[in-house]
């Protein structure tokens, strides 16, 4: 799942079935990671798994 995100110029959409998958994805790389830099990322990233598993939504992730 986190593949998907190459750059910050692409866009990238997880649709709500694969919400579950990328927050399970991103839990064990923060548990596997001490970058700061990637934490900060990482931490925003299970925010919006967070919200849109609540809401049953799925994720747009939109470049410039």
């Amino acid at each position: 799942m986190l593949s998907r995100i190459q750059s910050d110029l692409d866009d990238v959409v997880f649709e709500k079935h694969e919400v579950a998958a990328l927050e399970t994805e991103c839990r064990r790389a923060a548990a596997h990671t001490s970058n700061p830099l990637a934490l900060r990322g990482l931490k925003k990233l299970l925010c919006m798994c967070e919200m849109a598993s609540e809401l049953g939504l799925s994720i747009y992730l939109l470049g410039p």
